[in-house]
């Protein structure tokens, strides 16, 4: 043990810090910022898409082909399914 870990430690132990605690955020604090990475470049990713989808939707709206209603349900209506078979999938993972 080096001198420095015996200060820290008894340190650590005066302040009444608790060093696996701190770990346990340490590894919580770092899952936390991994998900917030991959969520980022995920949403980035389909970004793209929905700016081409916007494009679309403006270009035909403005020629008078149908109104943002329709549209949007149709939207909805396209991802019915997947939601279904995520949340079947998810249901059948936990049982």
């Amino acid at each position: 043990m080096d001198v420095g870990d015996h200060y820290c430690s008894t340190r650590r132990a005066l302040l009444g810090i608790d060093s696996a605690e701190l770990y346990k955020n340490s590894e919580l604090c770092s899952m936390y910022a991994a998900v917030m990475f991959l969520s980022v470049e995920n949403s980035s990713a389909v970004q793209r898409i929905i700016s081409i989808e916007r494009t679309v939707f403006y270009r035909k709206r403005a020629a008078g082909m149908y109104s943002a209603l329709p549209y949007a349900f149709g939207k909805v209506q396209i991802h019915i399914p997947r939601w279904i078979g995520t949340d079947s999938f998810k249901i059948l993972e936990t049982f």
